[in-house]
């Protein structure tokens, strides 16, 4: 099998000379691992915040080991670099004696801790928020976690594809001809980051007018069912479905991925009666928008399977290019369907500078996606740097934190910490 060439990318074009930072001054030390905890202090990191990341020597984080690798070879993992850049990498030991007043010394200035952990995990360190709130009254605690703190699995784990499953969002997924199936991009597990977030700024916000911090119990399982919105709202307030809609969507009719021309995909999203009309126009048949049986939204829904089948042949007489061009000029949504390899290499991406190259240590060179906040007019989101190397930053930032040479020393010959920076 032919190994692939990772694509050239352009470079970064970078924020503004003197541009403030949105978390100028905040702390974050992130205990977290693999992708929910990691994305959410990722996303703190890109608006400011300096995010140190606790690491087992040796280890890491778990994601370190998980192929593929940046030019196959290099031991970067590219699940690390896709959720970790802007932190500092920082190994501790946690079950040595000794290493719980190490990282109290990290979190004495800290604003806010991160963890994503069984709720067992911390409280066995002493690190847990009960303890760290009787020292740190003004910390900020964040805890990610499958199914929350408290109820029957408050103890259990819990991944995206599993809590997918459980609260009926993978159920959705899919052609309704076949069975369901999990996404392949994690939607819970990122969705409930950005939650994560959301509730640690607001935190923050509200330690200005209260005075003190809080701890925030944040569940993929809470943030699944709500992200079911107004699909779930279909079962809640009639009793019936929701059902896998597939290609095409119920509330938007004629909506849904049709077949062109050129054997591509698009994606076409009628939401109201202009938007329709224009795209009759565009397809050829104008006067369809002017027949009772479709021109208006609820007549549409009535007859929907004569419209989706007209609209498809209809739309298989272009190319997906042409007819995307025309129907966006007219106002009407849509998008081809392309694959990753296409959208991230496409012309849009690179003048969104949302997906680019940037320095690595030890590739030379990486891929970044763009933070959507870097289009902030006052404060946007910091250059992008890449991943640390684990342990990257140990030394840095104990002697940042009084620590000085001999002491230093000391822990690395206790294993509590490790000196050297590794992939």
């Amino acid at each position: 099998m032919t190994r692939g060439t990772r694509p050239q990318l352009p470079p970064h074009t970078p924020r503004p000379v003197g541009a403030p930072n949105a978390l100028e001054g905040i702390k974050v030390v992130d205990f977290s691992i693999i992708m929910a905890g990691p994305f959410c202090t990722q996303t703190l990191g890109d608006l400011g915040a300096e995010i140190i990341k606790i690491e087992r020597p040796g280890v890491g984080d778990d994601i370190r080991n998980i192929p593929p690798f940046v030019d196959h070879d290099s031991g970067v993992s590219t699940f690390l670099i896709s959720c970790n850049r802007n932190k500092k990498s920082f190994t501790l030991d946690l079950s040595k004696p000794g290493a719980r007043e190490v990282a109290l010394d990290l979190i004495a200035d800290a604003d806010i801790v991160v963890e994503n952990f069984t709720s067992r995990v911390m409280k066995q360190y002493g690190l847990d928020y009960e303890t760290l709130a009787e020292r740190f009254p003004r910390l900020i605690y964040l805890s990610v976690s499958g199914w929350g703190r408290t109820g029957s699995l408050a103890h259990a784990g819990g991944l995206d594809p599993v809590v997918s499953a459980e609260c009926g969002v993978a159920a959705l997924n899919g052609d309704p001809e076949f069975p369901p199936n999990v996404s392949t991009v994690p939607w819970v597990d990122l969705t409930t980051a950005l939650n994560g977030t959301i509730a640690v700024l607001a935190a923050l916000h509200a330690r200005e007018r209260l005075g003190r911090g809080q701890h925030i119990d944040m569940a993929m399982y809470d943030t699944g069912m709500s992200d079911l919105s107004y699909i779930g709202a279909r079962y809640l307030g009639t009793g019936e479905g929701p059902e896998r809609f597939g290609r095409f969507r119920p509330e938007a009719v004629p909506s849904g991925e049709y077949l062109c021309r050129d054997g591509r995909r698009i994606y076409i999203y009628t939401f109201n009666d202009k938007q329709f009309a224009n795209a009759m126009k565009i397809l050829g048949r104008p006067e369809v928008a002017d027949d009772p049986n479709y021109a208006k939204r609820l007549a549409r829904y009535a007859n929907s399977e004569k419209i989706i089948a007209l609209f498809g042949d209809l739309v298989g007489k272009l190319d997906a290019d042409d007819l995307s061009k025309q129907l966006a000029d007219a106002g009407v949504p849509n998008g081809v369907m392309r694959m990753p390899s296409e959208a991230y290499t496409s012309a849009f991406a690179a003048e969104r500078n949302m997906c680019v190259s940037i320095p690595h240590p030890v590739t030379g060179t990486t891929f970044n996606v763009g933070s959507p906040f870097q289009r902030m007019s006052l404060t946007p989101a910091v250059d992008p740097v890449a991943a640390p190397a684990l342990g990257q930053h140990t030394v840095e930032l104990l002697a940042g934190i009084g620590y000085d040479a001999a002491r230093i020393d000391t822990l690395v010959e206790q294993g509590i910490v490790t000196r050297e920076a590794s992939r």
